[in-house]
């Protein structure tokens, strides 16, 4: 008679070895799920710091006589990341020649909200939105004037930036003279630019305006206290022989 009652309190109370932990109904306990989460976070943002630095590095030493995908030479690479940076630069200029800029550090500020534990929300727009300004910034390069030691065959812009500029004002000069066109594809060119890498900072246009407004005022003020500064200053009279 005392059996089934055991076997009924056994199978309705369950047993446990050891008290339980706030596990967030899952096998791994919340905490620690919060700590991989964040380094995992850092560890990306540390690898797009490293990737960033290592193309800047690259382009910073970019030099065309390295050998590369375009440049089949057996000359010493001079490139200071070497035979892999000497590649990545040349890529890098033959496509989007000064537009490369908004390709390295627009994912560089997503590297320093990662490492700061900052929410990024929306990648794959943020994805869009970067390969865009990357796109129309190598567009308003390609309308500027090529310097003679401008080091690749294609204009400041690239590749890139050549084909869609050229495009839009080869169109456009059907209508009007082709500097008009120009002027107007290079306006409309910077002004998209602008916009679409503030969007992939995800900087609004208040923002943007609010924080250069203030740069304005502490230039201002700055500029005030240096005139300031001058103003109070006694300059000696300078005797020069042969003039006297």
């Amino acid at each position: 008679l005392l059996w089934p009652d055991l076997n009924r309190r056994l199978g309705d109370e369950p047993m446990a070895l050891h008290e339980t932990y706030d596990t967030d109904d899952g096998a791994i306990p919340a905490g620690m799920r919060r700590f991989f989460k964040r380094r995992s976070r850092e560890f990306l943002g540390l690898a797009i710091v490293a990737a960033s630095a290592f193309c800047a590095t690259a382009m910073a030493s970019y030099s065309a006589a390295d050998p590369s995908l375009n440049n089949a030479t057996d000359v010493v690479t001079q490139n200071w990341m070497g035979s892999a940076g000497a590649i990545v630069a040349d890529q890098l200029f033959s496509l989007f020649g000064l537009g490369a800029l908004a390709f390295m550090f627009i994912p560089l500020s997503w590297a320093l909200r990662l490492l700061a534990q900052d929410q990024l929300d929306g990648m794959k727009a943020k994805l869009g939105f970067w390969l865009a300004a990357t796109i129309t910034t190598s567009c308003f390069f390609s309308t500027l004037p090529q310097p003679e030691n401008w080091p690749i065959a294609a204009g400041l812009g690239g590749q890139t930036g050549d084909i869609i500029a050229g495009g839009l004002i080869s169109l456009l000069a059907v209508g009007i003279k082709s500097l008009l066109a120009t002027l107007v594809i290079s306006f409309v060119s910077a002004i998209a630019a602008v916009l679409l890498n503030l969007k992939a900072v995800n900087v609004s246009r208040e923002q943007a305006t609010e924080a250069l407004v203030g740069s304005k005022e502490r230039a201002g003020h700055i500029a005030s206290r240096l005139l300031h500064r001058v103003a109070a200053l006694e300059i000696p009279d300078v005797k020069v022989p042969f003039l006297n």
